[in-house]
């Protein structure tokens, strides 16, 4: 048999499982607590959140690492629309992966007003139709980096300029993307970006990145999985241009319970 199927998931590298059996039997202890064991655990955590930080171009303190793509995703969306509850239209786009095209359906049944950009014979997005959607009271696009079923790759530099003139953030979910083409947070100006860490190597999982300077203008969600080491973190988005005071607030979101922890899955 030929598999081709790799796109949706990889059998797991050898080496990964190797190094994974590796830490799990002599890296055991929790990285919240305060003894050897356990402090150790943090470092080596930390020591992945840099090599995904430098992969994406970004900074450690940026890096969230989550489950899955789609609760990425949903950090992101959702951390976005509590920030501005009075802009009620989002903007995503007609081929969606279901982790965000299933949000902006339950968003509509909340009052949210959905447009859905239309895509041409070969999946890319109408950029004039984009244009005339946005207004000022568009709190988010989101818009896939690369598409999960034709690969079709989405000029996310361009929905971040048309968004910015009317004072949108942007969101990306790059999980197809992050590790096959050149994936660059301040770059594309981004705000979250998702990337995951199964493709290549067959590990499941995710990081969420978060960017502390600039002003929160864009989105960004990948899936990290095609390399082993730092190409391909986890499924999640790295944040760029975000503001010191609108990370505090996502800090806040994403640890609805209590506040932020110093340690996983946060820094």
């Amino acid at each position: 048999m030929v598999y081709l199927d790799n796109n949706a998931t990889t059998r797991l590298d050898p080496a990964v499982a190797e190094k994974m059996s590796w830490f799990l039997k002599e890296h055991f202890g929790n990285p919240s607590s305060l003894y050897p064991i356990g402090r150790q655990v943090k470092e080596m955590i930390n020591e992945a959140r840099e090599h995904v930080a430098k992969a994406l171009g970004g900074f450690k303190s940026e890096i969230y690492f989550t489950g899955s793509g789609t609760e990425s995703d949903n950090h992101a969306i959702f951390g976005v629309l509590e920030a501005y509850p009075d802009k009620k239209e989002f903007i995503t786009s007609a081929v969606e992966h279901p982790a965000v095209h299933q949000t902006a359906i339950y968003l509509e049944k909340k009052g949210y007003k959905v447009t859905y950009v239309p895509v041409d014979r070969y999946g890319l997005i109408d950029l004039d139709f984009l244009r005339s959607a946005v207004t000022p009271r568009t709190v988010l696009v989101s818009i896939m980096y690369g598409n999960n079923e034709i690969g079709t790759i989405q000029p996310i530099e361009d929905v971040v300029r048309i968004a910015k003139e009317n004072g949108a953030l942007v969101h990306t979910d790059a999980v197809q993307a992050f590790g096959k083409i050149d994936v660059q947070v301040e770059k594309l100006a981004l705000t979250s970006c998702l990337s995951p860490l199964t493709r290549s190597t067959g590990l499941r999982a995710s990081e969420l990145s978060m960017s502390e300077e600039g002003h929160l203008s864009c989105l960004f969600s990948t899936a990290a999985t095609k390399s082993a080491a730092c190409g391909r973190g986890p499924k999640t988005p790295s944040v760029s241009s975000a503001s010191a005071k609108r990370r505090g607030y996502f800090r806040r979101s994403l640890n609805p319970i209590g506040p932020v922890s110093n340690d996983w899955p946060h820094d």
